[in-house]
């Protein structure tokens, strides 16, 4: 029986797995270096239903988005822009809870969880027949390959208890951007009670005492009852495969610079894994994981690069549009949303021509 080695036992390794037992009798094992599966926590814990992906389980939703205020700051002074969904496709999640799930689903499969286990790319590649690396930024696969990401950011989070009934009870999350760091800060309600509350940038900044800043500007009082940081890889490697090896998730950089979201784009490229797995042939792994998600993730990067170089633009183009999620998704309907506003929309194509 072909024998199939998982690194990581998140969410994209663990939906790797399913989509491996479901379509063929494999033998599939998944190494995840934590004692138990979804933990720790590196996460916002925001659920993105974008493409092939369905309604995350009820019992794991703590929060329905209906909108995102897009928050800027300028000499001081706040300008809130929302953006709304066309359709319900947007969560907060305990996302704990949802690999646990996925994980049960996994075992029920017959897949081998081996926990509190590190495992080597050099060992599973001579034992297997494929590898998929799940194991984040910075991938076990980078460190013995030796390969760089580009353009990473570095995250922390605090879930605090306090008063977050405005955004719980008004369906919204918060996505806040300042002209001083290339990066952005968010607000992710779990209940009235209580939220995700972090910052990612890309420069060597004090994230400790940036956030704490931000706490403060936020007026956010509360009891932190949480910390977590990590990496958030903001621009997809060239390659996504070495010999036998797939890179998923953020082991291949694919999470979105401009909202930071990667859950979505890891169980997405996870899958997509598991599909060139089945059919023996993996070379049109990367071109297949970019048909699916790289427009929003050009989208991601072109909206970065604006802030990142007309930050001025960034906060007024949103006045002059009727801005959606689902705008988003595509550069076509970015510009196709600009057309109204030539001006703008030249700018824009100005700046996509430096976005790669």
């Amino acid at each position: 029986m072909m024998h199939i080695s998982i690194i990581g036992g998140s969410v994209g390794g663990l939906s790797s797995a399913i989509a491996l037992k479901e379509n063929d009798g494999y033998d599939v094992t998944i190494y995840e270096t934590h004692e138990e599966i979804g933990h720790l926590l590196q996460c916002a814990e925001g659920y993105l239903a974008t493409y092939e992906l369905e309604v995350p389980p009820r019992n794991v939703i703590d929060c329905t988005i209906h909108s995102c205020i897009v928050r800027t700051w300028q000499n001081g002074v706040r300008k809130d822009r929302t953006i709304s969904s066309e359709k319900e496709r947007t969560w907060i999640i305990d996302r704990p809870k949802y690999e646990q799930l996925l994980a049960n689903r996994c075992e029920k499969l017959g897949v081998d969880i081996q926990t509190a286990r590190r495992a080597t790319v050099r060992e599973l590649k001579r034992k297997s027949e494929y590898v998929i690396d799940a194991s984040g930024c910075y991938s076990q696969t980078s460190k013995e390959y030796g390969f760089r990401y580009e353009d990473v950011s570095r995250a922390l989070q605090y879930t605090i208890e306090g008063d977050f009934s405005e955004y719980y009870e008004g369906k919204t999350i918060v996505m806040g951007y300042e002209p001083h760091y290339i990066g952005f800060y968010w607000i992710f309600p779990k209940s009235p009670k209580k939220a995700n509350v972090g910052i990612g940038r890309v420069d060597s900044g004090d994230l400790h005492a940036e956030l704490k800043r931000i706490l403060e500007m936020e007026n956010i009082e509360g009891d932190i009852i949480n910390k977590t940081g990590g990496n958030i890889p903001c621009k997809p490697l060239k390659r996504f495969t070495y010999d036998n090896i797939l890179l998923v998730g953020d082991a291949a950089g694919l999470a979105n610079s401009f909202t930071g979201e990667g859950t979505n784009n890891a169980i997405i490229s996870g899958r997509i894994a598991a599909r060139c797995i089945l059919k023996h042939s993996i070379d049109g792994y990367r071109d297949m994981v970019m048909a699916k998600i790289g427009g929003r993730l050009y989208v991601g990067r072109l909206m970065r690069n604006i802030m990142k170089n007309q930050y001025q633009m960034f906060c007024d183009g949103p006045e002059k549009l009727d801005i959606s999620f689902e705008m988003l998704d595509s550069p076509y309907r970015l510009y196709r949303a600009m057309l109204t506003r030539p001006g703008l929309l030249i700018r824009t194509i100005m700046v996509s021509l430096r976005t790669i």
